[in-house]
């Protein structure tokens, strides 16, 4: 595998304040993998229900740590769905969502 891409994988922690209201943080943590488009089955499956599927990230399974939010050349996406390959891999499944480039 290639691996000449880079990817920030975003850590979301939730935490309260004195008040009780809801603090995100966020904590990037960026890796390299192998970026490549979704296939056309994916891509129509994925607007039927909503979701605009834009590429799929090969990465090592041990830099996962179902993050759900990722951001790949300075844009944000979501990630929507992982399937585990051999040799330790993982496939993360991008979307542009509604809200989060905005």
């Amino acid at each position: 595998m290639d691996r000449s891409n880079d990817l920030v994988l975003i850590q979301k922690t939730v935490t309260y304040d004195e008040i009780g209201q809801q603090v995100i943080t966020e904590t990037p943590n960026s890796i390299y993998c192998n970026v490549k488009s979704v296939g056309a089955n994916e891509f129509y499956s994925g607007n039927q229900v909503g979701i605009r599927p834009q590429f799929v990230v090969t990465c090592f399974l041990y830099d996962y740590n179902n993050e759900t939010e990722c951001e790949l050349d300075g844009i944000r996406y979501k990630i929507y769905r992982t399937f585990v390959k051999q040799n330790e891999e993982i496939e993360l499944y991008l979307a542009e969502a509604n809200g989060i480039n905005a």
